[in-house]
């Protein structure tokens, strides 16, 4: 490798700090997450902004003055910028998990810890749309019980306000019945994610529903048009 190159950087940067270690993982996201910001070139305010978070936190985290970032505003920069969370930090998992040794083919789900949920979606101005891999996950209780196909989405707006605040994650299970008065998460056949309180969910009449923070408007999607319902099991508060 040739002398100045980004990666030699960032290792001389660790080794000053003292806590680089060449195979930890928290390190290497660190270290990529570095490699990011420099091509093209971005500052910790304008990322920091973009996301909406800290941006004393952030600059401690890329100055390797704290261990790692939690993994919710990792969610938000990748968020923000419309990415995968690995092409930003690389795979990212909760701590105390070790990961299992999984082919390329096999689905997200089958690789997540007994303790995590996948979570899907990409926000575009105020609207959720599905990805087809997880950005990112999401760390959760082991009482939840999870099965395999429970997953999460962000709430993208105000629309479920005060019930449920933006940027909040929601965990959804496309195998729980959902009945008037429960949330639930609507995937249309474009692709959106709708989040909205379920007035009426039947064969043959479709889902209509409704959000908190304008209770008069209804909205109803046609069983032809929709491609999963899962009711919300629980509301993560946004850290």
């Amino acid at each position: 490798m040739q002398n100045g190159a980004p990666c030699e950087k960032i290792a001389e940067t660790y080794a000053k700090n003292g806590i680089f270690r060449m195979h930890d993982p928290i390190e290497q996201q660190r270290r990529n997450f570095i490699a990011w910001l420099t091509h093209p070139k971005k500052s910790m305010l304008s990322v920091a902004t973009k996301a909406g978070i800290s941006e004393a936190g952030l600059r401690q985290y890329k100055n390797g003055n704290t261990r790692d970032l939690k993994l919710e505003n990792k969610l938000k920069i990748a968020e923000a910028y419309g990415l995968p969370i690995e092409e930003i930090f690389g795979a990212v998992k909760p701590s105390g998990h070790t990961p299992a040794r999984t082919a390329p083919e096999e689905s997200a789900q089958q690789t997540q810890s007994p303790h995590t949920a996948p979570v899907f979606g990409r926000a575009e101005r105020g609207r959720l749309f599905m990805t087809t891999y997880p950005v990112g996950y999401i760390e959760v209780t082991a009482q939840m019980a999870l099965t395999g196909d429970i997953f999460a989405v962000r709430m993208p707006n105000t629309d479920m306000m005060p019930r449920i605040r933006m940027r909040e994650i929601l965990l959804a299970d496309p195998n729980d019945p959902v009945g008037a008065g429960d949330e639930a998460v609507v995937v249309d056949t474009d692709g959106e994610i709708h989040i909205m309180r379920c007035f009426e969910n039947s064969p043959g009449r479709g889902f209509t529903g409704g959000c908190y923070a304008d209770p008069v408007q209804k909205i109803t999607i046609a069983d032809a048009n929709i491609t999963k319902i899962a009711r919300v099991v629980n509301i993560l508060i946004n850290g």
